[in-house]
C-alpha cells in the first residue's frame, strides 16, 4: 500500500474524549495514515539542542507524531522546503519518500513517535544533502 505520494503535509487525526477516562487520538492506516506500517520508534530524552533526521528516503514513507512536547520539521523535495510544527497528539506530519527531513524539539521532555512503511534498510537512505538535491533535481520533468 505504498505511494501516498505527494507532499509533506499535517494530518489531523480523529480525538474521541470522555471526562473520566481522557483523550485518545486515533492513526489508522489507509484513513490518516497513507501506507502499511511497518516499523515504528520513538526519539526521547532529546536536549533542546538536538537536530534528528538529516536524511530522505528513496522509498520509505513516515508519519511523525508528537506524543508530548513539540516538534519543529523542516522537509524539502523537489518542489521546495515547508515547515511544519507538530505540538499536539491529534496532529501528525505525513513525510513522502525523496522528502529530506529535519526534526528538532523545542519543549523538554518532547518524545516524537515515526511510523514507517519499511524495515530499515541502510540502502534506502540519502544522507549526502548534495546528493539529495541533485537526484530530485535529475527527477524533475
Amino acid at each position: 500500500m505504498n505511494g501516498g505520494g505527494g507532499r509533506a503535509r499535517l494530518v489531523e487525526l480523529p480525538e474521541f474524549r470522555d471526562h473520566k477516562r481522557g483523550a485518545l487520538a486515533v492513526a489508522a492506516c489507509g484513513s490518516q495514515v497513507p501506507f502499511i506500517v511497518r516499523r515504528a520508534f520513538t526519539l526521547y530524552d532529546l536536549p533542546l539542542s538536538a537536530e534528528r533526521g538529516g536524511h530522505a528516503h528513496h522509498r520509505c514513507e513516515q508519519f511523525v507524531l508528537c506524543a508530548a512536547g513539540a516538534v519543529d520539521l523542516v522537509a524539502e523535495d523537489a518542489d521546495g522546503t515547508a515547515s511544519f510544527r507538530v505540538d499536539r497528539p491529534t496532529s501528525a506530519l505525513y513525510v513522502p519518500p525523496l522528502t529530506w527531513l529535519t526534526l528538532a524539539p523545542v519543549k523538554v521532555r518532547t518524545v516524537i513517535v515515526v511510523l514507517a512503511s519499511d524495515d530499515f534498510d541502510e540502502a534506502d537512505y540519502i544522507r549526502d544533502r548534495v546528493a539529495f538535491q541533485a537526484l530530485v533535481k535529475a527527477r524533475r520533468p
